[in-house]
């Protein structure tokens, strides 16, 4: 079927037009982040995209210094709350990759497990609110609530079936010759 350039013209453009939209909100934000306070509250021809007079006042606000006379000061910098972000996601890939993985090998070298499969891909489709409750009261007993480490659990229990089914394909595909 030949393509003729008109239609050509029309799908790119379609797709430009679609990716501009697309990124709208995130230039704005990017945009915002550079511009000073009193910015912010401009309107009508004072509006613009880009800052007039670029900073990194607002990053030191939220990274440490937080004198402003604009905004109600923090109590304390993002700097904290990001690093458990960082561990938490890292952790719990890792829980789920470990327990993936391994339950992944077992299964498609030893054929062992039995219906693990099936329960496996059956917890990705149970929904997460049926079980916030028991795990929230059990969170409270075992002091979890509220730290990093309690949220990377949660994160590799809930990714791990993912996990193992990615890698029980791979691992099905792979040659024992291999190993």
């Amino acid at each position: 079927m030949k393509r003729t350039l008109s239609l050509e013209i029309f799908r790119y453009a379609a797709i430009f037009t679609f990716l501009a939209i697309s990124l709208i909100p995130t230039i704005w934000m990017i945009s915002m982040a550079f511009k000073p306070i009193a910015e912010w509250q401009a309107s009508g021809a004072d509006l613009t995209w880009w800052p007039k007079s670029p900073t990194l006042d607002n990053f030191r606000f939220i990274f440490g210094d937080s004198r402003s006379d604009f905004i109600t000061a923090l109590e304390r910098s993002a700097g904290r709350p990001i690093l458990a972000s960082l561990l938490a996601a890292t952790f719990g890939t890792m829980i789920a990759m470990v327990a993936g993985t391994s339950a992944a090998y077992g299964l498609s070298r030893f054929g062992s497990g039995g219906n693990l499969p099936l329960a496996l891909i059956q917890l990705r489709i149970f929904p997460p609110m049926a079980v916030m409750i028991p795990v929230m009261i059990m969170w409270a007993f075992l002091g979890l609530i509220d730290t990093w480490y309690g949220l990377a659990l949660i994160y590799g229990i809930v990714t791990m079936p993912f996990s193992f089914w990615l890698m029980k394909t791979f691992f099905d595909d792979l040659p024992r010759e291999i190993e």
